[in-house]
């Protein structure tokens, strides 16, 4: 790993030459300071932290760059990555997904210098070492008993029914995960003797006796094996070195779209975080944002200008139906005021109707009085002249 002759230091002119993304991840879920910490590159490390890269970003396993360089037995990165970090006892303590600390894997891999920092770093800032200190207020005490042994814990745990002894963590491991990665091996007949299944499997598809594999614990493999329906578990799987990568373990795709969708909240809520405190440090909101903002105002513009529109119109029909009504009041007196009228003129209209019968019927008798006295001349005239003729004629 420490090979002179793969000992380049990088700059921060490397990573824009090589049109890199620094943000990319592999299928371990590893970033470039992932990779630069396990490897003790100290240079790319420092470049990297300059790049934006974070301290706090873990892999699938739940390991940050931290772990994995004191794993490693890297100092000076370690160093490193914990004077750049605010809050270093935070980083200090942060557990992968099997509850393991930096201090916890550098002693677990004899990494003395590394553990004996890590404790001169806690003295410094008022806290004793890990190990001397117990924590008892866990949400999982079964899982915590197990991982450090602790049998007489374990078994009042269970066999008072306080939790079951398949109870899973929030990362799908049992008591018998716990206690296969730090090969308690008696814990490990204990839990299997009151029936603990070495057929589960975590969130990252691994039973017991994987885990027991990959963290080296070779006296813990041999009572974990199983016969399942297929086969027997190979002794000849091929297991993990001293802080060799792990490769991608294969699970189903419930599990892996569930672990994907808590990651993406997880990110969404640090990226809500990092938002606000860009912010609030004074940063200029980014061009989206500024365009939404501007969307929003034109809206609220829009909708200010829709509600006066709005209330204009109220006002207006208020006063048209107050000049309707009282058009309506107008027609009604005026009605009143024809009947009244009308009523008026009716008795008149029949007495003149009476007299110019009258008149009528006066003036057709001197009519026919006028036509007898005329016929009743020109009677007496004819009779006259018929006597005068008479007298002649005699």
């Amino acid at each position: 790993m420490n090979d002179p002759e793969l000992d380049v230091e990088c700059t921060s002119i490397h990573f824009p030459a090589a049109w890199m993304d620094v943000e990319t991840v592999d299928g371990h879920g590893w970033t470039m300071l992932h990779c630069a910490a396990f490897h003790g590159r100290l240079g790319c490390v420092q470049v990297l932290l300059r790049w934006g890269l974070r301290i706090e970003d873990v892999d699938k396993s739940g390991n940050t760059a931290v772990h994995l360089a004191a794993m490693e037995g890297h100092l000076p990165v370690l160093q490193c990555l914990i004077i750049q970090h605010q809050t270093p006892l935070l980083l200090l303590d942060t557990p992968n997904d099997l509850g393991e600390t930096p201090e916890s894997l550098a002693k677990r891999f004899l990494k003395e210098d590394v553990s004996g920092y890590i404790e001169t770093v806690k003295k410094e800032h008022g806290l004793r070492p890990v190990d001397e200190v117990r924590f008892f207020a866990t949400a999982f005490p079964a899982h915590s008993a197990a991982y450090d042994g602790d049998l007489t814990t374990l078994r009042t745990l269970i066999e008072e029914g306080v939790i079951k002894v398949n109870e899973r963590d929030e990362q799908g491991s049992t008591p018998l995960h716990k206690a296969a990665g730090q090969g308690h091996v008696k814990i490990i007949h204990w839990l299997l003797e009151n029936g603990a299944d070495p057929s589960i499997t975590n969130h990252l598809g691994e039973r017991p006796v994987d885990v027991a594999r990959r963290f080296g614990q070779s006296a813990a493999i041999e009572p974990l094996k199983v016969r399942n329906s297929n086969s027997m578990i190979s002794e000849k799987m091929p297991g993990f070195l001293e802080g060799e990568p792990e490769p991608e373990v294969i699970f189903d795709k419930e599990t892996a779209l569930d672990r994907a969708r808590r990651r993406i909240d997880k990110f969404q809520r640090l990226l809500d975080l990092a938002k606000s405190d860009y912010k609030q440090l004074g940063g200029e909101p980014e061009p989206e944002e500024l365009r939404i903002q501007c969307e929003i105002r034109e809206n609220e513009n829009e909708l200010e200008s829709c509600k006066v529109g709005l209330e204009y119109e109220r006002l207006r029909r208020e006063k048209l139906e107050a000049l309707l009504d009282e058009s309506r009041r107008e027609i009604t007196k005026l009605n009143a005021k024809l009947s009244a009228y009308s009523s008026e003129q009716k008795p008149t209209e029949i007495g003149s109707a009476k007299e110019s019968d009258k008149r009528k019927q006066k003036s057709k008798c001197q009519t026919r009085v006028k036509r007898r006295s005329v016929s009743s001349e020109s009677s007496f005239r004819d009779s006259d002249q018929n006597i005068l003729r008479a007298k002649r004629m005699n």
